[in-house]
């Protein structure tokens, strides 16, 4: 298992390219009931027929573990669609000294009031999807 950490367009571009290739949603959970004996949690999604993506015992700890998936799949699409906002908004841009520093944290015109690239906000999330914990 390789440890050299992605950066940050790498990351965004693999969780799209997985999100992109499961089951289109949205996604709900459900109790479905076969028989007195037989009660399964299940997650799936509504489009021409029933799908079922993911089926288990009742528990708990698996009607926690299914709320937590459908919610992922349901909501990372924003994430990942703001994640990609603030990349496309601090791209970095050469200065007359031939830094790069960020399009957005300099003052418009002024780069005399200059943050360097990659500016505290790229930093904070890249230093977020290389957290191993």
């Amino acid at each position: 298992m390789s440890t050299e950490k992605p950066d940050l367009r790498t990351w965004l571009e693999e969780r799209e390219t997985i999100h992109g290739k499961a089951t289109e949603g949205p996604w709900h959970e459900a109790v479905v009931r076969y028989s007195a004996d037989d009660i399964v949690y299940e997650i799936g999604t509504d489009r021409d027929e029933e799908i079922s993506i993911c089926r288990t015992e009742r528990s708990p700890q698996a009607t926690e573990d299914h709320r937590a998936i459908v919610d992922a799949h349901n909501t990372l699409p924003k994430l990942l669609a703001g994640v990609r906002a603030v990349l496309e908004l601090h791209k970095p841009v050469e200065s007359v000294d031939g830094d790069d520093l960020c399009s957005t944290c300099a003052e418009e015109g002024d780069f005399t009031v200059a943050m360097y690239w990659p500016c505290p906000t790229l930093e904070a999330l890249q230093e977020a999807i290389n957290d191993d914990e």
